[in-house]
């Protein structure tokens, strides 16, 4: 496999190609079964690498911040976590995130 097409198969896992681009690639991909466990294990990869961060607590004062750069919005309390969100790592039923 050539360095170019190991390029664009990064490029693909990671999202950064035009919709030409990859289409174009998708159209490789599925006649070169080599090209196809490379993806994966690229996409391995950039999952394990997405999960390995640790998480960590925002600063208290950063929600104010951020609104401070918008005109007009208030730096309130951010929304309690009320009762009314039962499954807050649910987002369609938690609108308010």
């Amino acid at each position: 496999m050539n360095e170019s097409l190991l390029e664009t198969a990064n490029l693909y896992v990671l999202g950064h190609l035009t919709m030409d681009a990859a289409a174009a690639f998708e159209h490789e991909l599925k006649q070169n079964p080599a090209l196809q466990k490379e993806v994966q294990a690229l996409q391995l990869a950039v999952l394990a690498l997405a999960h390995s961060a640790p998480q960590i607590a925002p600063p208290a004062d950063l929600r104010a911040q951020l609104l401070a750069g918008f005109p007009g919005m208030e730096a309130t309390a951010p929304p309690s976590q009320a009762t009314d969100c039962p499954d807050q790592s649910n987002h369609e039923t938690c609108p308010r995130f």
